[in-house]
């Protein structure tokens, strides 16, 4: 069965385009300005046609390209000791406990990045070298804004290498607060490092009891 492929418009010129995995594939879905268009050819039992799976294949295609080429995969696949390739990077993408989400700006009709939520508890994401920075911002809180209303999601955790110092700034930007500095917690770059866990709550969201 192919996964059912969604597209939404977002605030300031934003969009995402995402395939959503098993565990939340009953979301119902919303219109503009945070609302969802499914696409014309899904079938009646959910299942999108060849031609949509084609498409979200050659958007990932090109974002894999688009990250190698600003030297971007080598930052986020940190635990590798090499660039993962573009089977690898399709087979990370599909994982069934990931919520993929390709940013792009929709007046440029241009990826900006995207955001990956693990297991709704969990934000991993890349932004591209493309865009100026205040862009870049703008669009990932936007994505997180409409994810956490999208999937209800209350709040997130990331995990980022201590030593990914650049990163930080984006992280408050978009609205993340550093909780604690984990010693040894992850393998970047042929070693292990300190890493740092933060949070993302939605505003108006609810705490979860586990945090």
């Amino acid at each position: 069965m192919i996964r059912k492929t969604d597209f939404a418009l977002l605030p300031e010129g934003f969009c995402v385009h995402f395939a959503p995995c098993g565990a939340w594939a009953s979301c119902d879905g919303e219109a503009k300005d945070g609302k969802t268009a499914t696409g014309a050819e899904e079938k009646e039992d959910g299942r999108t046609t060849e031609r949509e799976a084609g498409l979200w294949k050659a958007r990932l295609a090109d974002l894999f390209a688009r990250m190698r080429a600003g030297g971007r995969l080598r930052d986020f696949f940190y635990d590798m000791d090499r660039e993962p390739t573009l089977d690898e990077w399709l087979a990370y993408a599909g994982r069934p406990q990931y919520r993929f989400l390709i940013v792009r700006d929709a007046e440029r009709d241009a990826p900006l990045g995207f955001l990956n939520i693990e297991a709704g508890r969990f934000a991993h994401f890349c932004t591209l070298p493309a865009a100026p920075y205040a862009r870049l911002v703008a669009a990932g809180r936007q994505a997180l804004a409409w994810a956490g209303r999208r999937f209800g999601l209350g709040e997130l955790l990331g995990i980022t290498p201590a030593c990914y110092r650049h990163v930080f700034a984006y992280l408050g930007a978009v609205g993340f607060t550093p909780l604690a500095r984990i010693p040894k917690a992850v393998y970047c770059h042929g070693r292990w490092r300190d890493a740092v866990l933060s949070r993302w709550l939605r505003e108006g969201g609810e705490r979860s009891e586990a945090a």
